[in-house]
């Protein structure tokens, strides 16, 4: 059965996809800074809790060490752990740099740590799940954009640059998506007007259903009531 390795899995956007992985048959290995908050994955879909703390220096290294310890292989890489901080300039530099460390940072060293087990096989799948901050900055959560940017900016290279090697790479923007994390950011949109986790995780199935020569950079999902 195929591996997958999700982080950012005990709730939201990264705990709906763990949970379609799961569903289409992937062995889960499962990543939170809790891991009594994975015990739910872990009962009901038998996934491996890894636990690690993404912010630090050497948690992703720790992590990629775990993973290459106990599975011989990986899949599907998500990136999904992230924090959001509204603002800009009156940001402490503390709130910025837990921002770039979580979402760019941490994506960055668990690509370049575990790639090599797809590289040796010649498929894989890595997603990123960034967001629309990532293409339309926001004054309002505007040191998010900027990591969000950033991460896109990853995502693009790696994109081009793992194409050849049979790896895709995809970013996940989607607009407001109701999470914790949206309450936490004050949301402007109600709960039933923003973007459900299933739909992240429905596009995420439809992706990995695409044929080998098809290859998605990056899905942009607004809420309905942004464009209008």
């Amino acid at each position: 059965e195929p591996i997958a390795l999700v982080t950012g899995a005990s709730s939201g956007i990264g705990k709906a996809l763990a949970r379609t992985l799961a569903e289409d048959g992937y062995q889960l290995a499962v990543v939170s800074r809790s891991q009594e908050k994975l015990t739910p994955l872990c009962e009901e879909f038998g996934a491996v809790a890894l636990e690690a703390d993404l912010e630090t220096d050497q948690g992703p290294h720790e992590l990629v060490e775990k993973f290459r310890g106990k599975f011989g292989r990986l899949d599907v890489l998500v990136n999904s752990a992230g924090v959001l901080h509204r603002g800009l300039y009156d940001l402490s530099l503390q709130q910025f740099e837990q921002m770039w460390r979580l979402n760019v940072r941490a994506p960055f060293l668990l690509t370049q740590g575990l790639v090599p087990m797809m590289e040796s096989r010649g498929y894989g799948h890595i997603f990123n799940v960034s967001s629309r901050s990532g293409k339309v900055g926001f004054p309002g959560a505007g040191g998010y954009s900027s990591s969000k940017f950033a991460l896109n900016g990853l995502n693009e290279a790696s994109y081009r640059g793992y194409a050849e090697k049979g790896i895709k790479v995809t970013a996940l923007c989607p607009s407001w998506v109701d999470t914790p994390m949206a309450r936490h950011g004050k949301c402007p949109l109600p709960p039933e007007e923003r973007i459900p986790t299933t739909d992240l995780a429905a596009t995420v199935r439809w992706l990995l259903g695409l044929s080998p020569v098809s290859c998605v950079k990056e899905v942009v999902i607004e809420c309905r009531k942004d464009i209008l």
